[in-house]
């Protein structure tokens, strides 16, 4: 009754739900990082990708003496280490699309010769 007042539907609430869930994380991690003097916004990336890995990484940093010019170096690594990743994705999936290409061209030819 309260949905059809209201406009909303059950998925819709679900997709309100979830993504604020979603969102908290990250936004503890920017805090933690803004307290710890690291990049607020570097670590609210890494935590929507990595989630709570991200958090447990940042707690286990120490505070970064800022004036003595310290750069947040765990999240440089941490960005290098998806990029990475992202990359040995990318070249794994074209890859596939060429062994695949190939063997649906060898398999054709072969019920083709029968």
């Amino acid at each position: 009754m309260l949905e059809s007042l209201l406009g909303l539907s059950f998925l819709s609430t679900i997709g309100t739900i979830s993504l604020i869930s979603a969102l908290t994380l990250p936004i503890i991690a920017a805090i933690i990082a803004h307290k710890k003097n690291r990049s607020g916004v570097s670590w609210f990336f890494l935590t929507l990708l990595i989630g709570i890995v991200a958090i447990i990484i940042l707690a286990c940093t120490d505070t970064l003496d800022r004036e003595s010019g310290e750069k947040d170096q765990v999240a440089r690594i941490l960005w290098i280490v998806i990029a990475a990743l992202i990359l040995l994705s990318i070249i794994a999936i074209v890859l596939m699309l060429i062994f695949v290409g190939s063997n649906m061209n060898f398999t054709s030819e072969v019920i083709t010769n029968c």
